[in-house]
């Protein structure tokens, strides 16, 4: 056990083994891809996992791919970038996203305000109450709770709220049981003051017609500006290196042979609003 934590905190002497658990290419991420990309169907996320493995070696402490691999590990991170645009960070998961939240906001806001809130489990209820983080310390009792939180606590508590007597939270708990998710608008950069002022003034209005409420606190349940921020490639920080016929260990985007891993450094900043469908979009 003593081993394991040293390994996952990076305190180990084999820096290596570290690096197959958290890299720039560790085995979560050529996990998660490619099984995402089954599941949702998108075939950008396919990538060749058995070529990079059967080119990874260990140099000098660290990982290191043979330059044999050096495509595979481009269509590795081409993926991620492709994965990241079209599934993670899709407008519908944005907008799905921000009424979760919502929901768990008006919950905690109601706890808050001294009113009765179900919860479908003891767990979920202690995350409810207690609103522990990891900024806050990890202690024994809050990973014992998060391990016995999974989605049919979620939904089923999410089915109980959608009859509750306040209309808010009645109305966000229905919306994402019946899939009437926000719309996600995007903006080419940080939309201003003027943008935001129409962008709430339309969602009153829209409230107002629903019979809701439409002060400002009752806003913040259905308009949020935010933007997301994706890299697919971090090589100032969490370099891959590219193991040369030299036996010298090259940083990948110095190594490859094209500009579009160049590219695929540069982060991608997407600013959006998030907003109900109904209302008339400014």
């Amino acid at each position: 056990m003593d081993c394991a934590l040293e390994i996952f905190t990076d305190t180990y002497p084999k820096k290596f083994l570290h690096q197959l658990i958290s890299s720039q290419l560790d085995l979560d991420r050529l996990d998660y891809l490619k099984r995402d990309s089954f599941f949702t169907g998108v075939s950008e996320g396919a990538i060749g996992i058995e070529r990079i493995l059967k080119t990874m070696r260990v140099h000098q402490n660290n990982i290191v791919i043979e330059q044999k691999g050096i495509y595979a590990v481009e269509n590795y991170i081409i993926a991620r970038r492709l994965m990241y645009m079209q599934v993670y960070l899709h407008k519908t998961v944005i907008s799905a996203d921000k009424l979760l939240r919502s929901i768990f906001k008006r919950v905690r806001f109601l706890r808050d305000a001294g009113e009765k809130v179900f919860c479908a489990s003891p767990a979920l209820q202690f995350f409810v109450e207690n609103r522990p983080s990891a900024r806050k310390g990890i202690s024994s009792t809050l990973i014992d709770n998060f391990v016995l939180i999974d989605d049919s606590d979620v939904l089923i508590s999410i089915k109980y709220w959608q009859n509750h007597k306040d209309p808010i939270l009645a109305d966000l708990a229905g919306r994402f049981l019946n899939r009437n998710l926000f719309r996600t608008t995007f903006f080419k950069s940080k939309p201003n003051e003027q943008t935001i002022t129409s962008f709430k003034k339309a969602t009153k209005k829209a409230l107002k017609k629903a019979g809701l409420p439409d002060d400002d606190e009752s806003l913040s349940y259905y308009l949020m500006v935010d933007y997301n921020y994706s890299e697919a490639y971090k090589y100032e920080n969490e370099s891959i290196w590219i193991l040369n016929q030299e036996q010298t260990a090259i940083e990948f985007s110095k190594a490859a042979d094209t500009k579009n891993i160049i590219a695929l450094t540069k982060p991608v900043v997407k600013h959006y609003i998030a907003h109900l469908k109904e209302m008339e979009t400014p």
